[in-house]
């Protein structure tokens, strides 16, 4: 085969076809874009587009004749299978632009070239195509405005289904934060920002825009252009000049990419992120909420929790995972939602009567009617959608009666109001579309009968036609006496009339012979012809208006798409409070105290991921408030230290977001950020060692935390010397407790931090449990009070399947550095703070005695003056 791969695109028109030339303009449009160029029932790509699109696709790579003796390099894809390449190409992270054919009508005329266009534009972020987006997560569209002088606009869109947003208070601080948070399909920015994206660790689509686009007026005047309001205050939105700014880019974007009004999104709202509970990405990755330590789907907090009857459930039960809240009222309209919920479940064991059960059955039959409203709104949405559309709004009214029998909880009330919708659009649908339409328009049948009586007319005329041909056959048959003539059809000639050779004799001179075959001819009559003619005629007519009366249908939709839209959301939150109410139920979980201290109160609380996969769990309490708030956490590695840690910020962050908890009682107060540092990884990309990834952790929760705050801390300081580890993690340790003053888990293999409560009363000392047995170990996975009195790694070590002879060996080194350490009687750097504060005793001592008047003292006196140095001198530490 001839390569191909030096011809790149002519920057030239000299020498190119019409069709070409035509290519190239659209081509310029698109820019760095593969641009997709409609050729009847093929989209095609040339030149560079052509080489790249071959490569990812694996398709066929040909030419389109040639252009000043140069080939012209081709490849195309089916256009009824263009959604699975575009799903392939955006996974290799391109971008498309579509063009079409605009009036296919002149393609009829000779030498006419057909109108071309670019139609919409396909990003990672743009997508509203169901297949092409993931089920069950979100994929946002991300604005970033930033500065010289550090500050911060950011704005987010789901096109999918017209959420559109402003973060409040962001700051280049907190944008990896947030991106993780909002995990984003693509992220925008102005071209002349200060903003370089090597600066952020998240992975995605990163697209430079020409910085006027958000510039704060021209941003002001899209966003009213197309929220069609006055003044943005309504919205919240007065002195957020970068938000503002992000979020005119953002839509302006959106709206170039669809080449459509995007009419569902009608609001913009502004989110305080002050207002959820903070988590960063190295939290999210530690509790494993959306993935796995290891990036898999499953066992998560999500994957365990989401039995969602509908896609749209599962989506919002992420989002509340991902951002839960300090609000709470929020908090406690759920958790009464859930217990009313599961208080029906309680009576449905005791009366037979299926509340939940018709509710869910209801909800399974639901199709993603939020996701619809993009393809409603931009009119890309297939008549079969709008059929399970209308047969998902039948079911509404059955819904809320079975919702309206639940009591006790104004959220559900609320809820169950919203979800009912006007029944004129179900009777307009009804009356409007058939029952079982084909997948595309063009394919006809999609209009009921009865709703159009053109329609109707034309399709009488179409639909007649086996009785019009049955009629003429038998009176052919008749004229000519040739009883086996028949009529037939076929796409070359049309209706024809079919004769045997050996009855031609009988063929009247108004028959025009068409075709001559082996044994038979074909033939047509002038009234043939013209019904012929009427028929296709028809047809094309009844397809022309059955595309206006779509048109109708979905305009009227686009009118209803509020409406439609907070019955979604509606349904959506319904179908997540009833999933957490029935895990609850099922698994014995309670409702925690939501309390407006910083405190975190747990008896016998379990792991959530953990103890749905494990036979037994044993369950343990926590107890951290503003009296004592650090436990240091000593114990065997494999003993559980770490299950035991994240489990308190599972049950914390469940809390959070109003769900019930895996407890016998817990009390969650007012949190404002989990911080981990768990587990040792390192940044080889990033030129960052393992122990340098741990500092900069423990530096971002240093700065950060708060008393409002969870700090997770497991085994600071082992990437360096014993000492200069140790040494570390106590003072890191001593800035929590008396600076941050947040609430902490600190889990050490340092035994020298178990020193840390008797110099403060605002720590205490637990421990993992183990039994050493016949030289095992057994884990008892049990938090008990105090230190632990060994880390029995060698027994770990045993454990593993390390060799005996090396086990021995450690033993007698263990042996002998202890009997070193025992004589030496060394105190490392904690000794310091020893030291210092003896240093203070004698020093009151000796501040003591100056204040004694010897002239004037009394014996009694003298003897109460020793009484007391005494007791001062006995608090100094050898």
């Amino acid at each position: 085969m001839e390569i191909l791969s030096d011809y790149k695109t002519p920057n030239s028109m000299d020498g190119l076809t019409p069709l070409m030339k035509q290519y190239l303009t659209l081509k310029k449009e698109a820019g760095s874009m593969l641009l997709l160029f409609r050729l009847g029932d093929f989209y095609e790509l040339f030149y560079d587009d052509a080489e790249k699109a071959s490569h990812l696709l694996n398709l066929t790579l040909t030419r389109r004749g040639s252009a000043n003796g140069i080939p012209i390099p081709m490849a195309g894809i089916p256009a009824n299978s263009l959604e699975q390449y575009l799903s392939r190409l955006l996974e290799h992270g391109e971008s498309i632009a579509i063009s079409e054919q605009i009036n296919e009508n002149s393609s009829s005329i000779k030498n006419t070239l057909v109108e071309r266009k670019i139609v919409r534009v396909i990003t990672p972020g743009t997508i509203i195509e169901d297949t092409l987006l993931p089920s069950k997560s979100d994929r946002a569209l991300v604005a970033i405005n930033t500065t010289r002088n550090g500050k911060t606009g950011i704005a987010y869109l789901n096109l999918a289904n017209g959420d559109f947003k402003i973060v409040a208070n962001s700051t280049e601080e907190n944008i990896n934060s947030e991106l993780h948070r909002l995990s984003p399909a693509e992220i925008i920015f102005s071209e002349s920002s200060s903003m370089h994206t090597n600066n952020y660790d998240f992975i995605t689509r990163y697209t430079p825009l020409p910085e006027w686009h958000f510039e704060y007026e021209n941003a002001t005047r899209y966003l009213l252009a197309h929220l069609k309001v006055e003044s943005l205050s309504s919205f919240g939105l007065n002195s957020d000049h970068l938000g503002i700014g992000a979020a005119g880019a953002l839509i302006r974007y959106a709206n170039r990419s669809q080449s459509k009004e995007l009419s569902h999104i009608q609001n913009i709202y502004v989110e305080r992120n002050d207002q959820l509970v903070f988590l960063d990405s190295t939290t999210r990755k530690n509790l494993e909420i959306n993935k796995t330590i290891n990036g898999e789907n499953s066992p998560t907090l999500f994957s365990i929790l989401d039995k969602c009857c509908t896609q749209m459930g599962s989506r919002l039960l992420k989002q509340w995972l991902n951002n839960p809240t300090q609000n709470n009222d929020s908090v406690l309209l759920r958790q009464s939602a859930i217990s009313a919920l599961i208080q029906t479940s309680l009576h449905k064991k005791n009366s037979g009567i299926n509340t939940l059960d018709l509710i869910k059955s209801k909800l399974k039959q639901l199709p993603d009617m939020e996701r619809m409203l993009s393809r409603i709104a931009l009119k890309y949405i297939r008549p079969r959608e709008i059929a399970n559309l209308k047969n998902a709004i039948k079911l509404l009214p059955h819904l809320h009666s079975h919702i309206r029998l639940i009591k006790e909880s104004k959220l559900l009330e609320n809820l169950n109001k919203s979800i009912v919708i006007d029944p004129c659009i179900s009777e307009f649908l009804d009356i409007s579309i058939s029952e079982d339409p084909p997948i595309y328009i063009k394919d006809g049948g999609v209009i009921a009968y009865g709703f159009d009586k053109e329609l109707d007319k034309l399709r009488d005329i179409s639909d007649n036609n086996n009785n019009f041909i049955k009629t003429l056959e038998e009176k052919e048959k008749e004229n000519i006496g040739v009883s086996n003539l028949r009529i037939s059809y076929s796409k070359i000639f049309g209706f024809y009339i079919e004769i045997t050779k050996s009855q031609l004799f009988k063929v009247p001179s108004n028959y025009r012979r068409l075709q001559t075959l082996k044994n038979t001819e074909r033939f047509t009559i002038p009234e043939l012809k013209q019904w012929e003619e009427q028929i296709l005629s028809s047809k094309e007519k009844a397809l022309a208006r059955e595309k206006f009366l779509y048109e109708t249908v979905l305009q009227y939709l686009i009118n209803k798409i509020k409406e439609i839209s907070l019955c979604a959301k509606s349904l959506s939150e319904i179908d997540v409070l009833l999933n957490l109410a029935e895990h609850s139920y099922i698994h014995k979980w309670i409702s925690p105290i939501i309390s407006e201290e910083p405190e975190i109160m747990i008896d016998q609380g379990k792991h959530p991921v953990v103890e749905v996969n494990t036979r037994i769990f044993t369950p343990n309490d926590c107890l951290l408030n503003n009296k004592k708030r650090m436990m240091i956490i000593t114990g065997p590695n494999m003993g559980g230290k770490s299950t035991y840690m994240r489990q308190v910020a599972l049950i914390t962050l469940l809390a959070r977001i109003g769900s019930f908890v895996p407890a016998k009682k817990a009390i969650i107060g007012k949190i404002d950020r989990i911080f981990t540092r768990i587990g040792a990884s390192d940044d080889i990309s990033g030129g960052k060692s393992t122990f340098m990834v741990e500092m900069i952790e423990t530096a971002t929760i240093l700065s950060a935390s708060t008393n409002k705050s969870l700090v997770l801390i497991d085994e600071i300081g082992r990437g360096t010397s014993t000492h200069d580890g140790m040494c570390l993690a106590w003072s890191i340790a001593d800035r929590i407790i008396n600076f941050n003053q947040s609430l902490t888990l600190f889990a050490t293999h340092y035994f020298e931090l178990t020193q840390i409560p008797h110099e403060s009363i605002n720590a205490i000392n637990v421990h993992l449990a183990a039994i050493e047995s016949n030289n095992d170990i057994i884990f008892l996975h049990e938090v008990k009070q105090g230190p632990a009195n060994q880390s029995y790694g060698i027994q770990v070590a045993r454990k593993a399947g390390i060799p005996i002879s090396v086990i021995k060996e450690a033993k007698e080194k263990l042996n002998t550095i202890e009997k070193i350490h025992n004589k030496q009687k060394v105190k490392p750097c904690y000794a310091k703070n020893i030291e210092k504060r003896n240093d203070e005793i004698i020093e009151t001592v000796c501040e003591t005695i100056k204040s004694i008047n010897v002239d004037s003292i009394t014996p009694i006196e003298a003897i109460n003056k020793l009484y007391e140095i005494k007791k001062i001198v006995g608090k100094l530490e050898k």
